[in-house]
């Protein structure tokens, strides 16, 4: 009787792990590289507006564009950028002329608009790092709310 309550309860996890996988880990992956696509347009898009009007920043190559769900959570729509840049200006400077022409950026995706914001930004030995979220849920608009409670300190 234990033996068989035992490969119940491993059939049974084994079932629920397999169900996840196939109706909520796989789809969510899925939805976040169709999104990462639209966001690394409009992020494309800034960088080449921004390097257009500021002839003192430079953007001399791409290094990559990661998701970071893993980092902070299922549903959160955020995403890390990495240019190698050559400029004179200071971080905060930058910041506000790349969150400026990111503004400009909405994009409409199946008739909804999304907000694309930087929440992250950094300069480290020319290597250029921001993070991007995209607040179309509220598990996304929780984690901007948090990290400009954050700033705020």
């Amino acid at each position: 009787m234990i033996f068989e309550i035992i490969i119940g309860v491993v059939v049974a996890l084994v079932i629920y792990v397999i169900l996840h996988h196939f109706f909520v880990i796989k789809p969510e992956r899925d939805y976040q590289t169709i999104n990462k696509n639209h966001v690394d347009a409009a992020v494309f898009k800034m960088i080449g507006e921004v390097q257009v009007q500021n002839p003192t920043i430079t953007f001399s190559q791409f290094v990559s564009s990661t998701v970071l769900t893993d980092v902070w959570g299922r549903g959160v729509m955020v995403y890390e950028y990495k240019y190698q840049i050559q400029t004179e200006l200071e971080l905060l400077k930058l910041r506000f002329i790349l969150e400026g022409s990111l503004a400009k950026q909405s994009q409409t995706i199946n008739h909804t608009t999304h907000k694309l914001i930087i929440t992250d930004c950094w300069l480290n030995n020319g290597l250029l790092t921001f993070d991007v979220a995209d607040e179309q849920n509220d598990a996304t608009e929780e984690y901007v709310d948090d990290i400009k409670k954050i700033d705020q300190k």
